[in-house]
């Protein structure tokens, strides 16, 4: 495929191929590698990439999870309650992290069967702290 205009789409499609070329090569490394925000003009782009370490089960290890180790304690959780699945708006979630910065939605969660991370209330840690684990 040829590109002759940077616009939006087309930057999707790099950044889906750029992703895919490097995960062979984080595979080998033990690595994750996340091409992520893009600024461009006509002509030119320039991604943000992201390298993060792997974690024994292969789930890369980001900012927001030492925090949530770090710091969960805070929430009254527990280090190994990231990666705890809960049910939120008649849909699964997975605890992925905490973000100190934000004092509204610290929570943070995967929703199950994608990679869209969501923000949470801390009011959703008593209906977390409630369920019986998976």
């Amino acid at each position: 495929m040829k590109i002759t205009q940077l616009d939006r789409q087309s930057l999707r499609e790099i950044r889906t191929a750029v992703n895919a070329a490097l995960e062979p090569l984080g595979a080998e490394m033990s690595l994750s590698f996340d091409a992520g925000n893009c600024s461009f003009s006509g002509s030119t782009a320039t991604y943000k990439l992201g390298v993060s370490l792997l974690d024994d089960s292969g789930v890369a290890i980001t900012k927001e999870s030492e925090d949530f180790i770090a710091h969960c304690h805070l929430f009254n959780l527990k280090p190994e309650d990231l990666g705890r699945k809960f049910s939120a708006n008649g849909d699964q979630y997975e605890l992925c992290g905490i973000s100190l910065r934000s004092r509204k939605y610290p929570i943070l969660a995967k929703k199950v069967g994608t990679d869209r991370t969501f923000k949470f209330h801390q009011d959703v840690i008593c209906k977390i702290s409630q369920e019986p684990k998976e």
